[in-house]
């Protein structure tokens, strides 16, 4: 697999973290969910637990039941939060924003924003609040870390484009490849029961709004055989998988091609870019940064009214589907995220020293 360096013709702010800046004293506020965007800030608090002084606060959602307001549930977690030390710089995600998490305690303020959607909360009132509520925060922020280029267009509108960065999320590639390198597809199918004599397609999780109900009514279960894995809504008449993250991948390299019809506007979407890293070509919805993913790396977009039939076809017999996902999805990778993030943490300390 080819891995291209994100930072080919492009300036970069190259220095590692010196020993001040080691010393600089960060407190980051993460969500404890199992969804893409934690998993994108537990990759953040990899590089700053190696690199620099921090403080972790994971923001938990078992213990806050008790709070009508889903975006509110957080704020007793952060108002008895007691640091033993004052922090110079915050980093964020928008369940701290939305739990009142308080900047002016901060030198610098660093906000990562996976995705926002307006219309999340079913009730008028409430979403309007909310809107409100989470737009006014935005411009008190130094930096926002946005995880595509669909997401910093529509920030642009709110705040000052130059304090909007975009670090894509990112995979460690090497990890994926061992594990593509212990997989015996015979033996795979062998083991789940996935049949030898039909396409297999990769739906994603069981859930209504990723789409998977689409998929199963629009393919002839004599010619397709669909999976889907992780977090499943109600009972299903398909293959239906809990696996660990080595089996996932395979499961991903085992498929004849992934398909997300999706109704969110995605932050970007991790499904889609493992399969690409694992060879196996993706059919999406032009959502947010799912759609810039998949127009980047050359693959097939699905639309209302589509034969998805006709798409798969049109997916799996075409080779350079393959070799241009892959050529795209690699070049986020480990390196690139640490740069990125040590990047934008530096100047974050740098304006701290110079002020």
């Amino acid at each position: 697999m080819n891995n291209i360096s994100f930072f080919e013709n492009k300036p970069i702010y190259s220095r590692k973290p010196t020993q001040s800046s080691m010393e600089k004293e960060i407190l980051f506020v993460s969500r404890n969910a199992n969804r893409g965007g934690a998993i994108y800030e537990d990759q953040i608090k990899k590089i700053l637990e190696k690199s620099y002084n921090v403080d972790i606060l994971d923001l938990d959602p078992e213990k806050n039941k008790i709070y009508f307001f889903k975006k509110l549930q957080y704020h007793h977690q952060i108002r008895s939060f007691k640091p033993k030390k004052e922090h110079e710089i915050l980093i964020t995600n928008r369940a701290g924003v939305y739990a009142g998490v308080l900047k002016r305690k901060f030198n610098k303020s660093i906000l990562v924003l996976h995705h926002y959607v307006s219309d999340e909360n079913r009730y008028p009132v409430i979403r309007t609040i909310l809107k409100n509520r989470f737009l006014s925060k935005l411009k008190s922020f130094d930096t926002i870390v946005v995880v595509a280029d669909f997401w910093k267009k529509y920030l642009e509108q709110y705040v000052e484009p130059q304090k909007i960065e975009v670090i894509n999320n990112s995979f460690d590639v090497n990890e994926i490849n061992k594990n593509l390198d212990d997989l015996n597809k015979k033996f795979f199918k062998r083991k789940y029961g996935i049949p030898d004599d039909k396409i297999i397609v990769y739906a994603g999780p069981a859930l209504k709004v990723k789409g998977y109900q689409e998929v199963v009514k629009q393919l002839n279960a004599e010619k397709y055989f669909v999976i889907t894995t992780g977090d499943k809504e109600d009972n299903v008449n398909h293959l239906h998988l809990k696996l660990d993250y080595k089996e996932y991948i395979q499961l991903l390299a085992t498929a004849d091609i992934t398909v997300i019809l999706s109704r969110l506007i995605e932050g970007w979407n991790r499904i889609a870019h493992e399969s690409l890293l694992c060879g196996t070509p993706v059919i999406g919805t032009n959502k947010g940064g799912f759609g810039e993913l998949l127009n980047n790396a050359n693959q097939i977009i699905y639309s209302e009214g589509d034969n998805l039939e006709d798409l798969i076809n049109k997916s799996i017999t075409n080779k350079n589907l393959i070799t241009s996902g892959q050529l795209y999805a690699s070049k986020f990778d480990v390196k690139y995220f640490t740069e990125r993030w040590e990047t934008i943490i530096n100047k974050s300390i740098d304006n701290l020293d110079n002020a």
